[in-house]
């Protein structure tokens, strides 16, 4: 019996190991300490806090392209300052790359920041996901990543952005998937479905395990 439970624990300690082999997500790593050097945000509002959430496109050799950057409070003037800002110090990033079956690849990238102004300080935390699954995952997770991509062909005429959102499970299977608004043609909403059912994921990590997820991407 004993020697069962020892070759079970092995084999276990072994299935993770591949998997962690298989699967390594995209990370800010090193770049982190870059990007706050580069970061020069103006002041909010005394007791403000502002919520940021940009997405990317993270080329193989872990450079952010194509970043679109979003705030929770639109209605701040200084909401666009913050988004130059963090486009500006983003192009000095190399952000350690995902890498699947022992090959870097290219993934799409999320990561947010929060901003707080208190007592005359500027507190600003950055997370390697959108904060979508704080609830059940907390803040210090890695968000799950969409690659093995195909381009996306439609543009939307009213440039007015559609989150679509979808569960993703440990193992990387999608489910679930909903849009934020109507599209404006059949042809866009088929488009946007086919290009997320066809992709692949690493799901979301914490703590070095998979973990099922709720991921948000936008379309514009």
């Amino acid at each position: 019996m004993l020697r069962l439970f020892f070759s079970t624990l092995l084999l276990i300690s072994f299935s993770n190991l591949l998997f962690a082999e298989e699967f390594s997500p995209a990370h800010f790593g090193e770049a982190e300490e870059i990007f706050f050097k580069k970061l020069s945000l103006p002041k909010l509002p005394e007791g403000e806090t502002l919520l940021i959430r940009c997405s990317s496109k993270l080329s193989r050799r872990g450079g952010l392209r194509e970043l679109t950057c979003f705030t929770n409070r639109d209605e701040l003037d200084i909401s666009h300052d913050y988004v130059k800002a963090i486009d500006y110090a983003a192009r000095y990033l190399k952000i350690e790359p995902a890498v699947v079956n022992g090959k870097t690849i290219s993934v799409y990238f999320n990561f947010a920041l929060t901003v707080q102004q208190k007592d005359g300080r500027q507190y600003i935390e950055l997370f390697n996901n959108h904060l979508y699954n704080y609830k059940t995952l907390g803040k210090n997770y890695i968000s799950a990543q969409r690659y093995d991509f195909s381009p996306w062909q439609c543009n939307l005429k009213s440039k007015m952005p559609v989150n679509m959102s979808m569960e993703v499970s440990a193992s990387g299977e999608v489910t679930n998937i909903q849009s934020s608004r109507s599209f404006e043609n059949n042809f866009c909403a088929r488009r946007v479905r086919s290009v997320i059912e066809q992709s692949q994921f690493i799901p979301a990590m914490k703590d070095g395990q998979p973990q099922p997820s709720t991921y948000v991407e936008t379309f514009y």
